[in-house]
């Protein structure tokens, strides 16, 4: 039981990291990119409009995992 707990919380560690790592790139990308939405807000409502669109977090670069 002890390793299955170990395991569990093994793999919330690298889910943090990898999600992390994913913002942190997108954040640099979106910083370097020239985009016509230059306010954040209208950047931010265009990646919950393409969300609702069902685009998935891989073709949606304005998503952001929750942390």
């Amino acid at each position: 039981m002890l390793v299955g707990y170990t395991v569990k919380l093994a793999m919330v560690v690298i889910l943090y990291i990898y999600m992390y790592s994913v913002n942190a790139s997108r954040d640099r990308e979106a910083s370097t990119a020239v985009d016509d939405a230059e306010d954040g807000t209208l950047k931010e409502s265009l990646a919950i409009e393409r969300g609702m669109q069902d685009m998935t977090e891989l073709d949606n670069k304005g998503f952001r995992y929750a942390l």
